[in-house]
């Protein structure tokens, strides 16, 4: 399954925010989108989730166009993972998701013992089994984030959108999250994520794409984009990308910015 933007242009009525988009997400693929606040970032994702009408272009999964797509069918290839989901009603972890299931349940219908049992085996994978019968408004903001990735994947879509997986968590809780977004990347699922740290790029994404003034300034791999003189233009401050290096022989790229 591919997830296609063709010259996407989206917007709320007569003000475009975001113009002539083309980018693909495969199975397998992290893409990750950077920019500073306001500039379409979210308004593009609402576009690909259906939550506001394409003003113009047109958005493919597996070669076929989604316009008229019932949500059922869509929820069933795309699933999304939000940055933030504060309920005021105690569900269960195992609950919450249990609700990842509704593409797949007939109206009126419970989850059954096979949809349970999927559920439970997602959150093995994700570590959070231990949670089933705690309240999701008590958890910690990096669980909660886990739980709706756990949420996500019980909707088996081959496609992730993911709105800053990482905001409002502490360092190894993203760190946490980072990991899983690869884990799940290796599984052969597509993703589709935001995220304010550049250094995110590296460390989980195989694509990466910066919007600036509505386009998409500039997209390919890593190493080409998320330089410091792309940065610098997008940002307005002065970014030097450098090589690290562990003891035990890992190696990655960090971008520390210039304090003055």
């Amino acid at each position: 399954m591919k997830l296609e933007l063709k010259d996407v242009v989206c917007g709320y009525g007569p003000n475009v925010i975001v113009k002539q988009a083309s980018m693909g997400v495969a199975e397998g693929d992290v893409l990750c989108l950077l920019g500073p606040n306001g500039v379409g970032k979210t308004t593009l994702f609402k576009s690909i989730l259906g939550f506001l009408k394409l003003l113009d272009g047109e958005i493919l999964l597996g070669g076929k166009n989604i316009a008229g797509w019932s949500r059922k069918l869509f929820a069933r290839e795309v699933a999304y993972v939000p940055q933030a989901h504060n309920t005021p009603f105690p569900f269960k972890v195992l609950d919450v998701i249990l609700m990842g299931r509704t593409p797949y349940l007939r109206p009126f219908s419970a989850p059954g013992k096979e949809d349970r049992n999927l559920v439970k085996n997602i959150m093995a994978s994700l570590d959070i089994l231990a949670l089933e019968n705690k309240l999701y408004t008590e958890i910690s903001g990096g669980e909660k984030q886990l739980v709706l990735i756990a949420r996500a994947l019980a909707q088996q879509a081959k496609i992730l959108v993911m709105d800053e997986p990482t905001s409002n968590l502490d360092f190894g809780n993203q760190i946490k999250v980072l990991n899983q977004i690869r884990k799940l990347s290796r599984e052969n699922l597509g993703i589709i994520m935001t995220t304010h740290f550049p250094d995110h790029v590296f460390i989980c994404a195989n694509k990466v794409a910066i919007i600036r003034d509505g386009f998409l300034h500039k997209i390919g791999n890593p190493e080409t984009v998320v330089t410091r003189e792309n940065l610098r233009e997008v940002y307005g401050v002065n970014v030097s990308v450098e090589n690290i290096s562990f003891t035990s022989g890992y190696k990655a790229k960090v971008c520390v910015p210039e304090v003055v």
